[in-house]
């Protein structure tokens, strides 16, 4: 399986992500700041990623591609002038304050919630249109948050709904945790959201950023996770 990282211009060449800069195509916070993530509201971006896509699937004889970062990279982005312009052109009026009204404590914050998430997962549904075409044998799939659905608000994730799409074959939710107890309360939840036990194959932290279990650790969350019936 190919890993691909969506957005995410973290190691990119300095050239590269200043040519992106360059051409607005970078995510902004809500003081206009910028952030060197790719803005998924703008179809070049989205042309780009879907390009990746195809240039691997199409030149290697691989099982799968897997997205990770597919996301926003928090709740402080994007707020760029081409998320303004789309979120406009969606609700069919202007935004009088940007980004106030569409911040936690704006009045539009939920449908701007709403159009957010609405630009991954239609990625999501676009990348897996165009791997089916180009090798129709590979699964897509996706390494995605643990904290469903807190992960929908804070990072335009609804990776639930990219499985009851069959826009992914399944997810990998990265469970990095060193409790036991909030390990196993990540299970229980996501476990009900696939139809197939199969679909869902959580991620032990075993030597994540967030996390480092010892051995006996590591066997209790193996254990968690077999009698959670996942993969």
């Amino acid at each position: 399986h190919a890993w691909v990282a969506c957005w995410n211009l973290e190691g990119a060449p300095s050239a590269l992500v200043e040519r992106f800069r360059a051409q607005n195509r970078l995510q902004q916070d809500s003081s206009g700041q910028i952030i060197t993530w790719l803005c998924p509201s703008r179809p070049e971006n989205v042309e780009h990623q879907l390009a990746i896509l195809t240039e691997i699937a199409e030149r290697y004889p691989v099982t799968g591609i897997q997205l990770d970062y597919i996301r926003f990279p928090s709740s402080k982005s994007c707020f760029c002038p081409a998320c303004r312009s789309a979120f406009e052109s969606h609700l069919k009026s202007r935004v009088r304050r940007w980004p106030a009204d569409v911040l936690p404590s704006g009045s539009l914050f939920a449908a701007f919630t709403e159009w957010r998430t609405g630009q991954i997962s239609r990625f999501v549904r676009l990348a897996r249109e165009r791997l089916r075409t180009v090798r129709p044998s590979a699964t897509l799939s996706a390494a995605v948050y643990g904290y469903y659905p807190g992960c929908i608000q804070s990072l335009g994730q609804d990776w639930a709904l990219w499985l009851r799409n069959d826009w992914v074959s399944f997810v990998c939710p990265m469970n990095y945790e060193e409790n036991l107890d909030r390990f196993k309360r990540y299970l229980q939840t996501q476990m009900p959201l696939a139809t197939r036990s199969d679909r869902i194959i959580p991620g032990i932290g075993v030597t994540a950023s967030t996390s480092r279990l010892n051995p006996i650790q590591t066997l209790e969350q193996v254990e968690a996770v077999r009698s959670s019936g996942a993969t």
